[in-house]
């Protein structure tokens, strides 16, 4: 998997976008991707909530 993130200034906040693309995509990394989208955002939230 390669993940990039990028950061960018957006009306005096810092935006974040998250782009990842598998490389090799088998039935067991298919599966441990199910979850990965909501624990990402989870995650994000998170560190929203520390950053405030």
């Amino acid at each position: 998997m390669i993940t990039t993130v990028t950061l960018a200034e957006q009306d005096g906040k810092t935006e974040m976008q998250v782009h990842e693309v598998v490389l090799k995509l088998t039935p067991p990394v298919q599966q441990a991707l199910a979850g990965v989208e909501e624990g990402l955002k989870q995650t994000l939230d998170r560190l929203a909530e520390c950053l405030e």
